[in-house]
């Protein structure tokens, strides 16, 4: 009936009194006598005639012109849905199997489609025609030798005396392009489902009508508890009156909208996240909202770590260095550093370590410092490094080997220890003087063993770097050449 309202524009009210008298008419065409074809259905047609475009006209037209088939059937046997005869089939109802009326008239319905039995559709006929009542069926595939597989979807309704009415279409087209469709959107599904990010797409109402794996895992529920379901099904109210706000600017610019936001999960867990919402019109005007999100909860924690970690590094009175393995590139540095060394922190990051750690050090060099250093994680040692006056001043090092992210640093906190040098020379001068030294009361010798003199000399230069010289002091100068003449000329001048 729908496609006869369709087909014809027909209004409600005569569409039902053209259904009515169908229903009749194939009734008296049915009831009719072997040997006198056509007269009952005549009579039932002049019975019925409503003016000069009378219903039998509209009928026929019906029948004529409609893409829906129609097929009638009278069973002849209670017992045997075999029996079956078909008695009337529309130029539709042929054309949709590849078949002429003339060649389907008057056979059983086994005979013209002998498929149907496996499928016990002849049953199912029967039933309407003896139970009397309806019978829907749609999208059933069917084919037999000379007729191309098809889907169909049928109406089956009882007439009078034991007979079936049977309105179908072929739904082949609407089949291929409804599986096409469900396919495109399968396809679409995988695609989106490949995407790390969450993504999700709403309908006018702000409800989802599409979200892939990855917002499902974010959310903590199963997609089908989520599809059809809006915002304030599952967000504090507070977080949903911002979606809403933002995803109703963007229906209503068309304008993208990028906005940062707190997202709660269903484990409560509070996330910082960025959402990009873009709108997307279809060919048939309907609008999608279409958003993807960023979690950067991490990101905003580890900036935070950053931060913290930076004050604590520019405050600190060692300097700090990260240096690239490979090549010794100075990637950072502290302010302590910059003013040990006397250069400024850009000037520091154009350089390599090699410029101010040790005395001149070549590239080389650092290559096998950076073996040890990897070889055994870190190393702690004491070296000098250079300002940019060219002096040198003590420093203890201490470098770790760092990996992030897949990349490996060196960590180098660098320690001035000028005053640590000076204290150490001062401990080892006191303690030097601390010490009794047993010497000669006459010659000066020192005793360094039992029963062993050593001259001074000799005892400093073996245990110290130092060397001696000789000279004369004034009294002893005075006791040795004090009657020379050329010695009281010397003092006279």
């Amino acid at each position: 009936m729908r496609q006869y309202l369709i087909k014809l524009r027909t209004p409600p009210r005569k569409a039902l009194k053209i259904l009515h008298f169908i229903y009749r008419m194939i009734g008296a065409a049915i009831r009719r006598p072997a040997g006198g074809r056509g007269g009952t259905m005549r009579k039932a047609v002049k019975k019925e005639r409503r003016g000069p475009e009378g219903p039998e006209s509209l009928y026929a037209a019906i029948l004529r012109n409609t893409d829906t088939g129609l097929y009638v059937y009278c069973l002849e046997d209670r017992s045997d849905p075999a029996s079956l005869r078909m008695i009337d089939v529309n130029p539709a109802g042929a054309r949709l199997v590849g078949m002429k009326r003339e060649a389907m008239l008057g056979r059983l319905i086994l005979e013209i489609f002998p498929g149907l039995g496996k499928m016990g559709i002849h049953k199912k006929y029967r039933d309407v025609a003896l139970k009397k009542k309806p019978l829907r069926i749609s999208d059933f595939l069917y084919g037999q030798p000379g007729l191309q597989p098809a889907w169909y979807s049928f109406n089956a309704f009882p007439l009078p005396g034991d007979c079936v009415g049977i309105l179908f279409e072929n739904v082949t087209r609407a089949k291929t392009a409804e599986s096409a469709l469900a396919q495109a959107r399968l396809q679409l599904e995988q695609i989106l489902n490949t995407v790390g990010s969450p993504v999700f797409v709403k309908d006018r109402s702000h409800k989802w009508v599409m979200l892939n794996d990855a917002y499902c895992r974010f959310m903590g529920y199963p997609r089908a508890r989520l599809i059809g379901k809006s915002d304030n099904d599952f967000f504090p109210k507070a977080q949903a009156e911002v979606f809403h706000e933002k995803d109703e600017r963007v229906f209503r610019s068309g304008q993208e909208n990028v906005n940062e936001e707190k997202f709660t999960d269903s484990k409560g867990i509070e996330h910082t996240i960025i959402t990009t919402k873009r709108l997307f019109t279809g060919q048939d005007g309907r609008q999608l909202l279409v958003g993807v999100i960023n979690d950067i909860t991490e990101i905003r924690r580890a900036g935070r770590e950053l931060a913290l970690f930076r004050n604590l590094m520019e405050r600190s009175t060692d300097g700090f260095f990260i240096v690239e393995p490979e090549t010794g590139a100075i990637l950072d540095i502290n302010a302590t550093a910059c003013e040990n060394l006397g250069y400024s922190k850009k000037r520091l990051l154009s350089m390599k370590v090699w410029d101010v750690w040790g005395e001149g050090e070549d590239p080389s060099y650092f290559k096998r410092f950076s073996a040890r250093v990897r070889e055994k994680g870190s190393l702690l040692l004491e070296s000098r490094d250079r300002r940019r006056d060219g002096s040198f001043f003590p420093v203890e090092v201490s470098v770790t080997a760092v990996s992030h992210e897949g990349r490996e640093y060196f960590l180098a906190v660098v320690r001035d220890i000028s005053e640590r040098r000076k204290m150490e020379e001062a401990i080892k001068e006191v303690k030097t003087l601390q010490d009794l030294i047993p010497i000669c009361a006459s010659c000066k010798k020192i005793r360094s063993g039992k029963d062993y003199w050593e001259q001074v000399e000799t005892y400093f230069e073996r245990r110290s770097d130092a060397k001696f010289t000789h000279g004369l002091c004034e009294t002893c100068a005075h006791k040795l050449y004090g009657h020379e003449d050329w010695y009281k000329e010397m003092k006279q001048k």
